[in-house]
């Protein structure tokens, strides 16, 4: 069996953001790309970063960057919720910012700057913790994930 080709790696820096566009997908995309949503919004981050996993792998173009940015941000929150590693949920948060900042204000109609501002103030939220003796996490730095219009349709 042939390996699937995928694009050099590159930073971000190194593409060009005028060209990114919105990847052709699938009907089974649509339904895994929802399901990641909504697994997300039920707080199952590992399983959500699983779902959009199974779009992710499919695609070549440098657009697939948004979805490893969920991907990254899902898994950040799995470690910083469930885990609380919070030096690797740092770490996913970093690599979801650097992808994600790629696609604002808005990506396959789900509002992109939201989720870095949220990003930030899970980091910010991190640092108290870290700071301090407090164990319970300020569950609000955790977004909902909502397409702006209409639910996209698989």
């Amino acid at each position: 069996m042939k390996d699937r080709q995928f694009p050099k790696k590159r930073s971000g820096e190194e593409i060009d953001r005028t060209k990114l566009e919105e990847p052709v997908s699938t009907d089974e995309d649509w339904n895994d790309f929802n399901r990641g949503i909504r697994l997300f919004n039920e707080g199952k981050f590992w399983h959500a970063h699983e779902a959009w996993e199974q779009v992710w792998r499919k695609h070549r173009e440098d657009s697939r960057l948004f979805i490893q940015g969920l991907i990254q941000m899902a898994a950040a929150f799995h470690l910083m919720i469930e885990k609380r590693r919070y030096s690797g949920a740092m770490s996913n948060f970093d690599k979801a910012l650097m992808r994600l900042r790629l696609f604002e204000p808005t990506f396959l109609d789900l509002p992109v700057s939201n989720y870095i501002k949220v990003i930030e103030l899970a980091k910010d939220e991190i640092r108290r913790l870290e700071k301090s003796v407090a164990t319970e996490i300020d569950q609000t730095v955790i977004p909902v994930m909502a397409f702006l219009r209409k639910q996209q349709m698989g």
